[in-house]
C-alpha cells in the first residue's frame, strides 16, 4: 500500500495538475502514509513489556528483534505424540493437539 501511494505522489508531480492542486493532493497521500505508519508501529508496540517502554516511544530495532525473538519462542517446532512419535509439520503439530485435547 505504501509503494502504492509512493507512486500515485511521483504521478502527481509528473502530471500537468496546477501547482495548488498538486500540493493538496500530495497532502492528502502524505497523510495517509503517516497513518499507515503510526499503524504499523502501533502494532510493534502491543507486544512490547511496560518495562521495555516509554510513553509515547516509537518502535526502535530494539522492540523488533525482541518482538521477534519473544514470538520465536512461544512457537511449537516440535511435539511427542503419547506413543513417542515425534512430529515437525505444522499439521502433524496440530493433529497432535487436538487429540490430545479431545
Amino acid at each position: 500500500m505504501e509503494n502504492h501511494l509512493y507512486q500515485c505522489m511521483y504521478d502527481v508531480l509528473r502530471s500537468d495538475t496546477p501547482e495548488a492542486e498538486k500540493f493538496l493532493i500530495l497532502k492528502r497521500y502524505k497523510a495517509k502514509i503517516v497513518c499507515l505508519h503510526a499503524r504499523r508501529n502501533e502494532k510493534l508496540m502491543l507486544d512490547v513489556d511496560v518495562k521495555n517502554k516509554i510513553e509515547d516511544e516509537e518502535s526502535t530495532l530494539f522492540h523488533i528483534l525482541k518482538r521477534r525473538k519473544r514470538c520465536e519462542g512461544r512457537e511449537v517446532r516440535v511435539i511427542q505424540d503419547r506413543k513417542g512419535h515425534i512430529y515437525t509439520r505444522p499439521q502433524d503439530i496440530l493433529d497432535t493437539f487436538i487429540t490430545h485435547l479431545t
